[in-house]
């Protein structure tokens, strides 16, 4: 594809700071994004996310002298010249991922992710129906999947894939004379995989005075302490913030999970999971499709979750980072959209870092460096806590000298 000459005015260096937009969502944390960035805290008013990337319900802008454009529309113009011909040639004029950081200080919605396939046939399907993309019952925004990435900044909490059979029935234990044709289902179940369908579309389905009675017992559990004290304590706080949604009984089924600074999670499409509490990097293949099952006013699509999700039981376990080399390590996540790694300065000496050949974005979580190229004409950085900058396509190294770390996103 022929590219056009940069528009008039607008240089385009080999490093580029880059201007993110925030979301002020209600479970976002007033502080942990604002003190990243060094700009002030206002109580009462959450940052929830903060977005690094090219997306078309926010974008980053980059800067080049006094002027901000727009990244997205940059790559509209010229996706060849700002995503390079590798990545052009197979995702043509769109950045596969989407970098944020994730401030959470309240528990998101359940949900889970649609796979390739399911994307492409919900999104072709709620078409033909005629609903608007931004009709707020609508499922499939675009016919992508959404693989996810998660690491933790900040002890980070999480809700993913299922416990096993034997797990979930001694939690569910207690509260089997209210369920009882769906214990009798679970116990009997043909199979772990379709027991646990059946339960967790149960109890999303169960009538407002069964789900008021579930809800009352869960209560008792917690205050009797009978449940183990990490589910109870789980279970306590997501009462306190959705009281009336029959979400709050997850951690009896799904694994609970902390991640240390440094961990990560790796969430596949059609894993049911929520995020609970924590700071984090997070990187995603560049989709809006959310099939969402609790713990939100948001719609709720019980017919699709159901088709979607793995029921299957699983074990959870971080994802460590591997080295690559003295100063760069990677999270193993087998992604085809992206790739996060994570570089680590001690300020004794300068490191020089090979570039993919195309776009390229990082993140400045600590410390205090400086990046320069001086490929075809030198470019400078100084960059701080909270910097994130972009690494145009043609820059083939970048030399980093000073001492912190570096978050660094790609299209493997």
């Amino acid at each position: 594809m022929k590219t056009t000459e940069p528009r008039k005015g607008f240089v385009v260096d080999k490093l580029a700071i880059l201007k993110n937009p925030l979301k002020p969502y209600a479970w976002g944390s007033d502080s942990a994004i604002p003190e990243l960035l060094g700009i002030p805290v206002i109580p009462g008013h959450p940052v929830a996310e903060m977005w690094i990337g090219a997306h078309r319900l926010g974008s980053s802008e980059l800067r080049q002298g006094n002027a901000w454009v727009s990244l997205l529309q940059l790559i509209f113009e010229q996706p060849e010249r700002y995503l390079g011909q590798r990545v052009f040639s197979r995702y043509g004029g769109e950045l596969p991922f989407l970098m944020k950081v994730l401030a959470a200080s309240r528990p998101l919605s359940i949900q889970a992710h649609p796979d390739r396939h399911q994307a492409i046939s919900g999104f072709q399907s709620e078409n033909a129906r005629g609903m608007a993309v931004d009709d707020p019952r609508r499922t499939y925004k675009d016919p992508n999947p959404k693989p996810e990435c998660v690491c933790a900044l900040t002890p980070f909490w999480a809700m993913c894939g299922f416990r096993s059979i034997d797990a979930v029935l001694a939690n569910v234990e207690p509260f089997s004379a209210l369920l009882h044709e769906e214990w009798n289902a679970l116990v009997h179940a043909a199979d772990e995989a379709s027991g646990l369908r059946m339960l967790f579309r149960t109890l999303l389905e169960l009538d407002p005075h069964r789900k008021e009675m579930v809800l009352t017992a869960l209560r008792q559990q917690v205050e009797s302490r009978a449940l183990p004290a990490s589910i109870s304590e789980w279970i306590g706080k997501l009462l306190m913030a959705y009281p009336s949604d029959i979400g709050c009984l997850a951690p009896l089924f799904l694994n609970v999970i902390c991640l240390e600074p440094g961990q990560a999670l790796f969430l596949p499409p059609n894993t049911l999971h929520a995020y609970l509490e924590g700071t984090a990097i997070e990187i995603m293949a560049n989709s809006d499709n959310v099939v969402r099952g609790g713990l939100t006013p948001k719609h709720i699509d019980i017919e699709t979750l159901a088709s979607i999700v793995n029921f299957s039981p699983s074990r959870v376990s971080p994802l460590q980072a591997q080295a690559l080399d003295t100063f760069e390590s990677i999270y193993p996540a087998p992604a085809a959209e992206f790739r996060l790694s994570r570089i680590d300065l001690d300020g004794a000496t300068s490191v020089d870092l090979s570039c993919t050949g195309g776009i390229e974005i990082f993140l400045c979580t600590r410390g205090s460096l400086a990046a320069r190229t001086e490929s075809a004409g030198a470019s400078n950085l100084v960059i701080g806590k909270g910097t994130s900058f972009l690494v145009m396509p043609d820059c083939s190294a970048i030399r980093l000298k000073g001492s912190g770390r570096l978050f660094r996103a790609v299209v493997p």
